[in-house]
């Protein structure tokens, strides 16, 4: 399990497949990439970059398109990095196939 893992599985859960995941607002560093690449081992086919920007700041997740509350967003920023200072960064990863044996939250 993992808490990265699971809120994958959740985000997942919503039916937000081959989508493009954007996280903007919190810092991602190398070991926050490397435990979202973990946690999607096996499940997607991966493929990711990370990309700087020296805009204002948005606390916004989108997923496909479609974006989840503030309260989803800062939930799964901080299980990525907790104890992260708020700076523009926006983690880009493409959601190859579908995911196996991810049940719909309830």
């Amino acid at each position: 399990g993992g808490p990265v893992k699971e809120a994958v599985r959740q985000l997942a859960a919503g039916g937000l497949f081959n989508s493009v995941v954007s996280i903007s607002g919190h810092a991602l560093d190398a070991g926050d990439v490397a435990s979202l690449t973990a946690a999607l081992h096996g499940s997607w086919s991966l493929d990711r970059h990370v990309l700087k920007s020296a805009q204002g700041t948005v606390t916004k997740l989108y997923l496909g398109g479609c974006s989840l509350g503030d309260d989803e967003a800062e939930a799964l920023c901080a299980l990525l990095k907790p104890s992260s200072p708020l700076q523009e960064l926006r983690l880009h990863t493409n959601l190859i196939g579908s995911p196996r044996g991810v049940a719909p939250a309830s």
